[in-house]
């Protein structure tokens, strides 16, 4: 499930540098999952809702790594997050948010307000953590 969002940035400090607002962004959304975020090239930010729907259609088809070359034009801008929810207060405070991004994240990435995203869930095939029992591990510091 892909996303359009505009992005709000956080001038201050933040301690997370992406934060989603769940609640405008629908329950497919969950914390914890990993999500990527590709900012879009400006002509590209505002087609009419046929054309982006002719344009999905199209490219559901493709490999993922085609889709967003297509739309962003370099997959190298694309920053991964692990999706976590914006606190209540800063949904008070800035109610149509979708996506908030720390400022630091936001010049490297070249977002300004109001740029368009995509967001994209991340699928992750397999883990390269590797957990070592502890239980009959004796440390030998000799």
């Amino acid at each position: 499930m892909d996303r359009r969002c505009a992005v709000t940035i956080n001038e201050s400090f933040a301690r997370d540098e992406v934060l989603l607002n769940l609640d405008l962004l629908g329950p497919d959304i969950k914390p914890g999952s990993m999500m990527a975020i590709d900012v879009l090239k400006p002509d590209t930010e505002k087609p009419s809702q046929n054309m982006l729907g002719k344009q999905l259609f199209q490219e559901r088809g493709k490999d993922s790594s085609q889709t967003n070359n297509s739309k962003t034009g370099d997959t190298q801008n694309r920053y991964i997050f692990v999706v976590k929810d914006m606190p209540k207060d800063l949904k008070v405070r800035y109610p149509t948010a979708e996506v908030y991004v720390a400022k630091h994240i936001a010049d490297v990435f070249g977002m300004k307000k109001g740029s368009q995203v995509l967001l994209t869930p991340v699928r992750c095939l397999g883990s390269h953590l590797a957990l070592i029992p502890t239980s009959n591990f004796t440390p030998d510091f000799r």
